[in-house]
């Protein structure tokens, strides 16, 4: 995690309302993604069935159904993103305690 994802987790755990905001922006995102690169993926098949299949639509298709899903796993509770904010600032504090 980076330290400016640190900081939008830290502000997006800190109130319900910028929680549900931050995962309905994922879910927007993410399900027309995945189903976006299913669609890329499922028409290809039905093209190589016909002997006519290219590798351009896999190609897009598949990083747009991963990219998908993983925006929907990245939807989780308010504690969840200020839990991980706080690890990640407390991992910066020791390392820069032990130098």
């Amino acid at each position: 995690m980076t330290f400016d994802k640190a900081v939008k987790k830290s502000f997006v755990g800190q109130t319900t309302r910028q929680t549900t905001k931050y995962n309905l922006q994922k879910i927007a995102f993410g399900l027309p993604s995945a189903g976006l690169g299913a669609g890329l993926l499922i028409w290809n098949f039905g093209d190589y069935v016909d002997g006519e299949g290219d590798w351009v639509r896999p190609a897009i298709g598949g990083p747009l159904v991963v990219t998908g899903l993983i925006m929907l796993n990245d939807v989780s509770a308010r504690s969840n993103h200020k839990y991980q904010s706080d690890v990640y600032f407390e991992m910066l504090v020791s390392r820069y305690n032990n130098k």
